[in-house]
C-alpha cells in the first residue's frame, strides 16, 4: 500500500483542470411572422475564453425558446420565463462552437413576447435580454 514520490516524468504527463465558466452568446435572431406560424432563425457562438495555458470554446448543444404572456417593457414582474432547461427545446443537430439553428414555432397570442437562449456542453446558458425580445406579437 506504499507509494513511491512522483518523478517530474510523471508530473509532465498531468494537466491542469480548467472549467469553462463563459456563457455563450446569442448574437442574432430574426423572425419570419407568417399566417400562423413564425420562423425563428438564431446565430449563436461560444466565446473563446484564454488562459495563458488553454483556449477553451466549448460546443452549443442545446436551445429553446418561450413566450412571456406580456410585453418586457409593459411590466418587468410579468415575463414568466420558465428558467434555462424548462422552456421548449430547439433542436440543435450538429453542435458546434458556432451555430445557425432554424425553427418554426406556432404564432403566440397578441401581447405575447418570445425569447430564446442558448447553452453549451459546459452547461453554461446565454443570457436572455428581456429588454429586447426575439417578436413581440400585436
Amino acid at each position: 500500500g506504499n507509494w513511491q514520490p512522483m518523478t517530474l516524468a510523471d508530473a509532465s504527463a498531468h494537466y491542469q483542470l480548467t472549467l469553462d465558466k463563459t456563457p455563450p452568446l446569442v448574437d442574432s435572431v430574426t423572425a419570419t411572422k407568417g399566417a400562423t406560424t413564425t420562423a425563428l432563425t438564431i446565430q449563436a457562438h461560444d466565446p473563446i475564453n484564454s488562459t495563458p495555458q488553454n483556449v477553451i470554446q466549448t460546443n452549443i448543444v442545446r436551445a429553446e425558446w418561450f413566450a412571456a404572456p406580456c410585453v418586457a417593457s409593459a411590466d418587468a414582474g410579468c415575463l414568466n420565463d420558465p428558467g434555462p432547461g424548462n422552456a421548449t427545446a430547439i433542436p440543435v443537430p450538429t453542435p458546434a462552437t458556432t451555430v445557425t439553428l432554424n425553427v418554426t414555432i406556432p404564432n403566440q397570442a397578441a401581447g405575447k413576447a418570445v425569447y430564446v437562449r442558448v447553452m453549451d456542453a459546459a452547461g453554461n446558458w446565454s443570457f436572455v435580454d428581456y429588454k429586447h425580445p426575439v417578436v413581440t406579437y400585436p
